[in-house]
């Protein structure tokens, strides 16, 4: 095959060898063709009819059109030749396989019937079948083509629905598409329906088919141009390829097989005056610039080149962009934070990027023309893993540099950029002082956390802990369980949400706060959304009068990975856990279970009005800009500090998370601050359950037996378990409540409980023996939250 036989495409970048991913999917064959060469259906059966005496040759990919102009005369029987060129075709056009066809007319005709239901039709007219060589059509419904031998001296022509409707004759000059090869539409193959030799066509059909004369036609169907209009036609043709960026001898091979479809076809030197009047005129600008471009071209996917050897190269050649692979999904910087790309930003990425072509049909003739991602194609290059691996991994962005802790154990600060060990992205926003002293790094904390008034020291530790824990991050391992920080106040204006802006603020920037989700399926979405957005912390703000818990919350800070579904469909996603939550409340309260997994910090407001309080240094988002260089130089000075020491542990750990108490509450206790896990006293209890069993103890006689029906009645009298009490299908967790705290002092009494189910008898001990009868003042009493 010559460098003109097959149409020409310059632009085609050159590949020596398919992607990894896909040869690996394909089968090997040792036979005929020599070691390890890839199977090729299509030559297999094209040797075959060679070999029995058929004239066979190559089609343009697995379209039904020649490859090159002249193709009856080129067409041959040589098998060397035949496997030249199906080797040259691969090379010549991405390793993809044509497919092949054999020359009708010469010593044989086909029949090819597309629609089945022909065939009755067909004997009811006299014209029958009989068994000879049968090829299947992969087409949809089906098709048979019927291949007989005609006897010497007949000529029979291509007709279409001539006959009856459904059935085409493929005679002198044309050519029917072998087995093996693929189908157009369904990309399913031909392949031999009744392997047997062939037959000679019956008499019945010689007859029909010979007797016929053509006819001028008059409508222009497809593949038909009348006479006076050819001219006009095929130039038209050519303008459009030369718009596409084809030089002359390309617009004159696709135009030379076009006028071959014509009943009336122009002669060859009327085909060449054509495309050369065609070829004067210019390329458009653009084309023509992505054609000389220096940017790498891909070939889009079409012509059995598949969508994960496109999305290879994509991510080959957007690797050094500033693109990276985030929760299984493609992100890019915007403004030192990372944001997911959508279909239609892509688009616009690639064009930048890259020069896209893709082989299109342009009037029955397979071309090379540049072209654009569609939506389609975006969207499934975003969710190819051939895409994602060749991209960079993304945990998180940072706009200040955060400590790290190296596989050797080391705690350093990264260097700006990427760092591959981390998978982290530093991209300076701002700078401090790496070498600030111990001791000026402690009098900055304490200047920030000095005009908060704090129930107790652990309140000011928990304060602090949580800012560290926020700065330390990347020496905390990964997978690593954190607890969820409450910041609790008595009254409006004791500084919650500021002492909020002081804990996220020096890492992340201006505060992010988020309103508190109704019920815990929307608990779930919220953590679901910002865990894919790859955010570092979580802030919902001024709970009032309602309860902290919930199975989605509390299962946040129970495991490494959050698994949730997508909504509107059952696909499920885990993303990592790296995400801080703070509550700051007023008047919350707390489940058992989260109040187990919380550290809470409780401020306090002594003034009788909260617009009396006047802060020294009022913190909003514009004074903590300015104060974030010494704040950070402070929390660096305080790793330090501890890393020095040895890494101490803290006093007292948690067993919630012991990993992150042992690395943050060694540096918080090292610094000189309190254990931030040590017990303390609050001014009322924020755990629901024990708040509501104390109310119901209290009000109890001692010793005397109740039954369940009798305690809820008192509980609605009470006040207490309202949520549960209402509603058949959640009483029984009052009684899983009651279980809980069987045998344990419930503020100075101990609940009881025997028997069961309906005979079970629940009682209190109380202190002393004393009565009770009256409502509980449990929130007045002070208590030791463990």
């Amino acid at each position: 095959m010559t460098e003109d036989s097959i149409s020409k495409t310059k632009t085609t970048p050159s590949r020596n060898a398919k992607s990894r991913s896909t040869r690996a999917r394909e089968p090997v064959k040792t036979d005929r063709r020599g070691a390890g060469e890839r199977e090729h259906p299509a030559l297999d059966d094209a040797l075959r009819y060679a070999k029995e005496g058929h004239r066979v040759f190559p089609l343009l990919g697995i379209k039904k059109v020649p490859a090159w102009k002249g193709w009856i005369e080129k067409a041959t029987t040589d098998p060397k030749i035949i496997r030249q060129w199906a080797e040259e075709y691969r090379r010549k056009y991405l390793g993809t396989d044509c497919n092949f066809g054999m020359v009708t007319g010469e010593g044989y005709v086909v029949i090819d019937v597309d629609d089945l239901a022909a065939i009755p039709k067909l004997k009811a007219m006299g014209l029958s079948l009989p068994s000879t060589r049968t090829h299947a059509t992969p087409r949809e419904g089906g098709g048979l083509q019927f291949i007989y031998k005609l006897p010497r001296g007949y000529e029979i022509h291509s007709s279409a629905s001539v006959v009856v409707k459904g059935v085409d004759i493929k005679g002198w000059h044309s050519f029917a598409v072998l087995p093996g090869s693929m189908h157009t539409k369904t990309h399913g193959r031909y392949t031999i329906k009744n392997d047997v030799p062939v037959a000679d066509l019956p008499e019945a059909w010689l007859k029909k088919l010979a007797e016929r004369k053509r006819r001028k036609p008059t409508t222009t169907r497809p593949g038909n141009v009348p006479e006076g209009e050819r001219n006009d036609f095929l130039f038209r043709l050519g303008a459009k390829l030369r718009h596409a960026g084809l030089d002359q001898d390309e617009i004159e091979a696709a135009l030379l097989v076009r006028n071959s479809q014509f009943d009336a076809p122009l002669a060859e030197r009327e085909v060449h005056r054509i495309a050369e009047s065609d070829a004067r005129y210019d390329t458009p600008a653009d084309i023509q610039a992505a054609l000389n471009s220096d940017l790498p071209k891909v070939m889009l996917p079409g012509n059995n080149r598949p969508l994960a050897e496109v999305a290879e190269d994509f991510g080959k050649y957007l690797r050094d962009q500033p693109i990276f692979l985030r929760n299984r999904e493609a992100v890019m910087l915007d403004h030192h934070d990372a944001t997911r790309i959508s279909a239609q930003c892509f688009r616009s990425l690639v064009a930048r990027h890259v020069v896209c072509l893709r082989q299109r049909q342009m009037m029955n003739g397979l071309v090379t023309v540049t072209h654009s991602l569609s939506k389609d194609e975006s969207e499934g290059v975003l969710a190819a893993p051939q895409f994602w691996e060749q991209l960079r991994p993304l945990t998180c962005v940072n706009t200040c540099k955060l400590p790290v802790r190296r596989e050797n154990g080391n705690i350093e600060l990264p260097p700006d950029g990427y760092d591959e060990k981390t998978a982290m992205l530093t991209i300076v926003k701002v700078r401090f002082d790496e070498r600030i002293s111990f001791k000026r790094g402690r009098q900055a904390l304490d200047d920030l956390f000095g005009e908060f008034e704090f129930t107790s020291e652990t309140s000011r530790a928990v304060a602090v802990a949580a800012l560290i824990g926020m700065f330390a991050k990347g020496i905390i391992p990964q997978g690593t369980q954190r607890p969820v920080f409450i910041f609790d106040k008595n009254a409006e204006g004791a500084g919650a949400t500021t002492l909020a802006r002081c804990v996220v603020g020096p890492v992340c920037g201006p505060l992010k706060v988020d309103p508190i989700p109704e019920d815990n399926d929307e608990m779930r979405k919220k953590l679901t959304a910002v865990l894919r957005e790859g955010r570092v912390s979580l802030v919902f703000d001024n709970a009032k009068n309602m309860v902290i818990g919930g199975s989605a919350i509390e299962s946040l800070t129970s495991t490494a990975w959050w698994t949730d579904r997508i909504l509107g469909s059952t696909q499920t996603v885990s993303y990592p856990n790296n995400v801080l939550v703070i509550f700051t409340v007023n008047g919350a309260m707390v489940t058992s279970d989260m109040r187990r997994r919380s550290l809470i910090s409780e401020t306090h407001q002594s003034w009788e009005r909260p617009e009396d309080r006047v802060f020294k240094r009022p913190i909003n988002d514009a004074v903590m800009e300015t104060l974030r260089p010494q704040i950070l130089a402070a929390c660096w000075a305080m790793v330090r500090h501890w890393d020095q020491k040895g890494r101490p542990k803290p006093s007292r750990s948690h067993s919630a998370f012991p990993e992150w108490a042992e690395i943050v509450g060694g540096i918080v206790e090292t610094a000189g601050f309190a254990c931030p896990f040590t017990p303390q006293q609050v001014g009322k209890d924020p755990d629901e359950d024990a708040e509501a069993m104390r109310t119901l103890v209290d009000a109890m006689e001692h010793e005397e037996r109740y039954s369940f029906k009798q305690l809820i009645p008192m509980c609605g009298t009470l006040g207490i378990f309202e949520h549960l009490i209402h509603d058949d299908k959640k009483m029984n967790l009052v009684g899983n409540i009651f279980k809980r705290f069987y045998n344990r002092p419930v503020g100075d009494a101990l609940f009881m409980f025997e028997g069961k189910f309906h005979q079970k008898r629940y009682w209190v001990i109380k202190k002393d023996g004393a009565k009770g009868g009256g409502l509980a003042s449990s929130k007045k009493r002070k208590y030791t939250r463990e």
